[in-house]
């Protein structure tokens, strides 16, 4: 290895949603001595990291605790820095998902994709909660899988069977914050067409195999797995309904976000 390579280590990031635990701290200790390591034979190695602070689970315990998810990622970027430090683990930068850098850099993609005809719009039904007045993702609701019949399983994949379906697909759903029983209401939501980048090699890993189907439905153009944007309707609040904590991608969307992670 050349002495003049610059070497980039990162880990996992942290989840701003919960404290660091002993599970957690394994692999930072582990990377943390490799790059030390690194650093003494000479190498020019930066060792990265970043809370990540976005998507439902980080609204949901924002929620329940009765506070903004600022406030919230805000909190645990604070006591995951300080653990990190007593257990003396030192990152040459530590920083957050929830950046100006990542936003400018998300809808610079998400609009380069829109302008070369990579978005799609479609009307789709979604569960809508009347009590809480917000569309619900796919942590939102529970019901019973299709499936194998376990009941209290989230709106994507069944933990019992690993069964992946729509949240329409449940039976009996209810909301999971306040337990009421949903319906179904029409929303304009926005989709990357994976479709268009069948055979470059960044979708052979997406597609997930190579027929890029699953459960018999194409991936492509299916809302939460790759589509690249999820939309609210016009009339809801950017945070009070926003049940994805993320980035707004456009001014005039303020009630359309981000989806940057296929498997949240």
């Amino acid at each position: 290895m050349d002495n003049s390579e610059k070497i980039l280590v990162t880990s996992a990031l942290p989840y701003a949603n919960g404290s660091i635990h002993l599970g957690h701290l394994v692999e930072y200790i582990q990377t943390y001595i490799f790059v030390r390591f690194l650093k003494l034979i000479g190498k020019d190695a930066i060792y990265l990291c970043a809370d990540d602070t976005h998507e439902t689970p980080i609204y949901i315990k924002a929620k329940s605790l009765n506070i903004t998810p600022e406030e919230l990622i805000s909190k645990y970027s604070e006591e995951h820095q300080k653990d990190f430090v007593d257990f003396q683990i030192e990152f040459d930068y530590y920083y957050s998902t929830h950046s100006p850098e990542n936003e400018k850099h998300s809808i610079h993609i998400y609009n380069q994709l829109k302008k070369n005809n990579h978005i799609i719009t479609k009307n789709v039904e979604k569960y809508y909660c009347e009590t809480d007045t917000m569309f619900l993702s796919d942590r939102f609701i529970k019901g019973t899988c299709p499936n194998c019949k376990t009941i209290d399983q989230y709106g994507d994949v069944c933990e019992s069977c690993g069964f992946h379906y729509d949240s329409t697909d449940l039976i009996n759903p209810y909301c999971s914050v306040c337990n009421s029983t949903p319906v179904l209401k029409e929303s304009e939501h926005y989709f990357f067409k994976l479709s268009d980048f069948i055979g470059n090699p960044m979708t052979t890993v997406l597609t997930l195999n190579e027929s890029a189907k699953m459960n018999d439905r194409t991936i492509s153009d299916k809302p939460c797995l790759p589509s690249f944007a999820k939309a609210k309707e016009k009339q809801h609040h950017t945070q009070a309904n926003a049940s994805c904590f993320t980035f707004a991608f456009a001014p005039t969307h303020q009630d359309n976000y981000l989806r940057n992670n296929l498997n949240k």
